[in-house]
């Protein structure tokens, strides 16, 4: 049987300990007269089906963007983005481009004291002790890493039509025991994009996010089963595929690099102080819940939050369980945090 996208990569398990523990950390936040709960445990008609499937889109798509926006996606970059998708009908891409370099900077050489002694003893002098000294011979090299993070229009960033969103350098020194050089003198790694046309078009040129089932298309056949949530999933998949790529690259390509050298570095053996985990941190809060809750009072949409709004047209009805607008903001919230 052919397999849905979103059977891709599914583990139930796995799911249901992430919505546990979002759940857990909304009610240390949520009154204590809210009981938001899974979906199929709470009674709900055939359309709220329709309007979950519309919150949770909307929800990721704002989740997203909060990631963006800490890659530096501000909002006059999201504006230029939204201009070229919809007024220019341009396709935009996210790109990431890495580079380094390793240059030889000296050789030292120190002495070693044996931590072994030896004694000898003489009837004319009595007794001496000595230790043996090895001389260590090290090579420096000066390893520096380098990448940019873009979006543009086109077949490859140029002036007037990419947006720098962020780019760094760092170095550090490698110590080797020869001559030979640790790492190639310039590598340029193969740059890896993710395509944000669709995602920029659900967003209007007021910054409002307005994803939404259409329900009268043929193609329309469930809330799962149509073209609106098939191009959501494509699309989250190829932008979790371009993060899980940056993230690769720094973890097994620039950061093993980054190891103590010796009293003769420049670290003075001591090593870096980064904090690599961060690279895989698994308490951040994930606002794309399957949840409803019937009778719930729905939080004010706060002014100036968020950089989008989620269209007011898209509010469920009062006597639906679906989560109101100023849920959304709420859980993106908890997503900064």
């Amino acid at each position: 049987m052919k397999r849905s996208i979103s059977m891709l990569d599914y583990e139930e398990g796995r799911f249901r300990r992430k919505v546990d523990a979002a759940l857990s950390e909304l009610r240390k936040t949520l009154s204590a007269a809210r009981h938001p709960v899974y979906a199929p445990n709470e009674p709900h008609v055939y359309d709220d089906k329709f309007g979950l499937a519309n919150f949770v889109n909307n929800t990721s798509l704002a989740a997203q963007l909060n990631c963006l926006e800490a890659l530096g996606l501000d909002e006059q970059k999201v504006r230029q983005c939204v201009q070229w998708v919809h007024s220019g009908g341009k396709h935009v891409t996210l790109g990431f481009y890495a580079s380094e370099q390793c240059e030889y900077l000296r050789e030292c050489t120190r002495e070693v004291q044996s931590k072994t002694k030896h004694v000898s003893e003489n009837t004319l002098f009595g007794k001496s002790e000595s230790k043996s000294v090895t001389r260590i011979t090290e090579h420096f090299w000066k390893y520096t890493a380098e990448y940019k993070i873009l979006v543009f229009h086109g077949d490859a960033p140029a002036e007037g039509s990419s947006l720098a969103l962020q780019q760094r350098a760092g170095s550090c020194e490698i110590m080797t025991s020869t001559a030979v050089s640790p790492r190639p003198a310039s590598t340029t790694a193969p740059p890896k994009f993710a395509a944000l046309t669709w995602f920029f078009k659900q967003i209007s040129t007021s910054l409002q996010l307005s994803f939404a089932i259409d329900r009268t298309a043929e193609a329309c056949h469930t809330p799962r089963r149509n073209e609106q949530v098939e191009s959501a999933l494509s699309h989250g998949y190829e932008l979790h595929a371009w993060a899980a790529a940056l993230c690769a690259h720094l973890s097994n390509v620039v950061f093993p690099n980054w190891q103590p050298t010796s009293t003769s570095g420049a670290d003075g053996g001591k090593g870096h102080a980064l904090d690599l985990a961060a690279l895989r941190r698994t308490d951040i809060f994930v606002p794309v819940l399957p949840i409803l809750e019937t009778g719930a009072e729905d939080s004010p949409q706060a002014e100036g939050s968020q950089i989008v709004t989620i269209a007011s047209s898209l509010e469920a009805p009062k006597s639906s369980p679906v989560l109101g607008l100023g849920d959304i903001q709420d859980f993106l919230r908890l997503q900064r945090a």
